[in-house]
């Protein structure tokens, strides 16, 4: 079901098919947990959920006038009658508001309001002045005469987000770059229109990969690269240290720690790091040293390791 007003195909490339492709990226990251397109949510186009929160987003690419949005024209354009709803409809709603161009007042507000260790600290220190305690005012007016400890909690669960298109397009690249085996553009504007073509439906990073798969995008595999992996021996074997001689005429002095420890990398029931602890001088270096020859021996790819 594609929105009204345009062809899906050029969703991609328009400002909030961007950032919804941005967002979608952040799950397919695991930096969220899922997105849910919302076109009949009055003034968000969708919502996105994490750990801790569900965020309703409301992107607006910029004002017919240019400028930075003021409290009036968010007023005007019913963003905060919107945001104040939401905000008000649970704790765990957050909101945040995407422009190329900046809302100074809310965001100024929002930050202070973030910092405040209390709303009487908000009051009486960081909105003290009457060019900070005016806006505030303002708003509570906006938000139905909400009392003023209501709206210090509205503005804490606010965030905005100012950045420019070029910079946006990037943005999303790099997130999905080191992440699918394939063109990072054409993959953006593949979640963006993902996002329109399953309206209504929550979309986790299961149901994002299935769709990219169809398409022939798989998640890329580090550990077959093989650029990837030259690097990592290469980087292995400056951290090697080739000044400690762990073998007595050729061969090796056995220490039952190295051992443990390739043991507890091989087994599938543990993690795949393991931490080296010890006083000066009782061989952690021996040990470590066995334990990387080792495991290059068997062609296992490893990462360097940090001596404590």
């Amino acid at each position: 079901m594609p929105l009204p007003g345009g062809a899906t195909d050029k969703y991609g490339n328009r400002y909030e098919g961007r950032w919804t492709a941005f967002c979608m990226a952040q799950i397919l990251d695991e930096n969220a947990c899922s997105i849910r397109l919302e076109p009949h949510e009055k003034g968000f186009e969708f919502w996105l959920r994490r750990k801790d929160r569900i965020e309703y987003h409301q992107v607006k690419r910029q004002k017919s006038r240019g400028g930075g949005w003021t409290l009036r024209n968010l007023e005007h354009e019913s963003i905060l009658q919107n945001f104040g709803n939401k905000l008000g409809a649970s704790q765990d709603n957050y909101c945040v508001f995407i422009s190329t161009q900046s809302a100074p007042e809310l965001d100024n507000l929002a930050d202070k309001a973030r910092r405040s260790a209390s709303f009487e600290e908000f009051k009486n220190v960081f909105i003290k002045s009457e060019e900070h305690s005016t806006p505030f005012s303002n708003l509570c007016q906006i938000w139905n005469y909400r009392s003023e400890e209501e709206a210090f909690d509205y503005l804490m669960r606010i965030y905005i987000r100012t950045i420019d298109e070029d910079t946006l397009r990037t943005s999303v690249k790099n997130i999905l770059k080191p992440i699918v085996d394939g063109d990072p553009s054409a993959v953006a504007e593949i979640l963006a229109n993902l996002a329109l073509d399953e309206i209504h439906k929550e979309l986790s990073a299961h149901d994002i990969w299935q769709h990219l798969k169809i398409r022939g995008i798989k998640r890329r595999v580090w550990n077959k690269d093989p650029h990837v992996l030259s690097k990592v021996d290469n980087c292995t074997d400056r951290n090697l240290p080739p000044y400690y001689d762990a073998t007595i005429a050729g061969k090796w002095i056995t220490r039952d720690e190295s051992q443990i420890v390739l043991d507890k990398l091989r087994s599938p029931d543990s993690k795949r790091a393991v931490l080296i602890s010890g006083d000066a001088g009782v061989g952690k270096s021996c040990i470590i040293k066995q334990v990387v020859e080792t495991l290059q021996k068997e062609d296992v790819p490893l990462w360097h390791y940090l001596e404590i």
